[in-house]
C-alpha cells in the first residue's frame, strides 16, 4: 500500500514539474515575440537580430542596407502554432511598417519559426530577417 501511495505521490509530482516547466516555455516564447517586436518597432535592429540563430547554431547574413530607412508602425499575430512538445512553434505576423526613403506605407507577412533552446533557456527564431 505504502508503494502505491509513493508511486501516486511521485507520478503526480512529476506531472506537476512538467507542467511547470510547459508553462514557463510558454510565457517565454510570448516575452520573447514581445521584445523581437519591440526591438523591430523601436529600429534597435541588432537586438532583434540577435534572436535569429539556426537550430544548427549558426547565423545567417542579414541585408541591413535598408534599414535605416525602416518604421515599424505595428503588427498582428494572425496565427500561432505551438508544437505538443512546446520546443517549437510557427507564426504568421502581419507587420505594417514606413519607408522614409519612399514615403511609403507598408504591410507584409511574416512566417517566424521559433525554437527552444534547452541550454541557453531561450527561444530563437531560425527563419530569415524581415524583408522590408
Amino acid at each position: 500500500m505504502k508503494k502505491i501511495i509513493l508511486h501516486i505521490a511521485l507520478l503526480s509530482l512529476l506531472t506537476a514539474c512538467n507542467s511547470i516547466g510547459t508553462k514557463q516555455k510558454g510565457e517565454g516564447l510570448v516575452n520573447a515575440m514581445d521584445e523581437y517586436v519591440a526591438a523591430l518597432r523601436w529600429g534597435r535592429f541588432d537586438s532583434a537580430k540577435e534572436y535569429h540563430l539556426n537550430e544548427d547554431e549558426t547565423t545567417r547574413e542579414i541585408d541591413s542596407s535598408q534599414l535605416e530607412y525602416i518604421r515599424v508602425t505595428g503588427h498582428k499575430i494572425k496565427k500561432k502554432t505551438i508544437s505538443d512538445t512546446h520546443d517549437s512553434a510557427t507564426v504568421e505576423m502581419e507587420m505594417q511598417y514606413y519607408h522614409n526613403e519612399y514615403a511609403t506605407l507598408k504591410k507584409i507577412i511574416i512566417k517566424q519559426d521559433w525554437w527552444y533552446h534547452e541550454d541557453y533557456k531561450r527561444w530563437f527564431l531560425s527563419s530569415d530577417f524581415p524583408k522590408f
